[in-house]
């Protein structure tokens, strides 16, 4: 990985649908040069570096998300697992860990009958030795600034009121996921829609935050960095309070995502580094500033490099 590749996932971050001679510009290379480095990012073995996706807010399209965690019995399956999970639908996010947990997955349903008919399916075959699961009521994706310097947040919240989509909207939608930069006019094509229509929906399904955003999801690991899920309790009462500490973790680099679950003072976030020392300076400075932080588990990401926006 050199400067070029940073460049491009700067630029990408802002907007994942930035076409090929544009990209080439803002980094300063040839759209050959561009388009080869995109494919190499993409498709790195084991695991690819970025993930390219349009983002959607899935509480504006009436979906719920939760967060599962799962310990198989046997050790031995986990790969398998992992396979069958990251096939299925419903699944955003999948993150392999240890410890206590073999899997963190972030799941998307309509309702709580789909989630546990989904999660059976999941669990169908499996000989589970554990699991537990926290509904999430605010995700907030912030920036690799560590890597690209952007401050960029993309927050959903389930505080939001549903948007009223038709089919079109939905056809549009699935599309976008299908092929993050795909064109316009081939929208058009493939739904039988006059162009000017789907330009005009997907313009409305930004304005109004169905649509928010279209960025690389980005696996930190062969930059060096190490990846941790840190869940933990707060007793945070006030507005103010809560302010304080979302600016804490707006303005932390090495933070990439935030979760607020279901429950009383329920949060994790996700922290990147170098270094087990740093993250330990972070903890002390988030005991420093959250007022009885209880409950304090850390797991380490071994990987996350998958992330799927759900559009039922």
């Amino acid at each position: 990985m050199d400067k070029f590749d940073i460049k491009i996932l700067k630029e990408l971050e802002k907007n994942a649908r930035m076409s090929g001679p544009r990209l080439g510009k803002a980094v300063g290379r040839s759209q050959q040069f561009v388009d080869y480095r995109l494919n190499t990012l993409k498709t790195r073995k084991p695991w690819p570096i970025i993930t390219p996706q349009i983002i959607t807010n899935q509480f504006k399209l009436g979906l719920r998300s939760f967060l599962l965690f799962v310990k198989l019995e046997d050790p031995a399956k986990v790969f398998d697992f992992y396979k069958k999970a990251k096939k299925n639908l419903a699944v955003n996010w999948i993150i392999s860990t240890g410890y206590d947990w073999d899997f963190i997955i972030m799941i998307t349903k309509k309702d709580i009958e789909n989630l546990y008919t989904n999660v059976t399916q999941l669990f169908k075959g499996e000989k589970i030795f554990d699991f537990d699961m926290r509904e999430i009521v605010k995700h907030q994706m912030l920036s690799h600034s560590y890597l690209t310097k952007n401050k960029i947040t993309l927050e959903h919240t389930a505080l939001t009121a549903p948007n009223n989509l038709d089919s079109v909207d939905f056809k549009i939608l699935r599309e976008l996921k299908k092929t993050y930069n795909v064109k316009i006019v081939n929208i058009a094509a493939k739904l039988k829609v006059n162009y000017r229509t789907v330009a005009s929906r997907i313009k409305k399904m930004q304005e109004s935050k169905i649509i928010t955003g279209s960025r690389p999801f980005i696996n930190p690991k062969p930059f060096g960095y190490r990846s941790y899920f840190i869940k933990f309790t707060t007793n945070i009462k006030t507005d103010y309070e809560l302010d304080k500490f979302l600016m804490l973790l707006s303005e932390e680099k090495y933070v990439t995502d935030s979760f607020e679950f279901l429950g009383r003072f329920s949060n994790a976030i996700i922290y990147r580094y170098k270094s087990e020392s740093k993250t330990k300076e972070f903890l002390e400075k988030l005991r420093n500033s959250v007022p009885k932080l209880q409950d304090l588990s850390i797991f380490p990401m071994f990987d996350d490099s998958l992330y799927n926006s759900v559009i039922e």
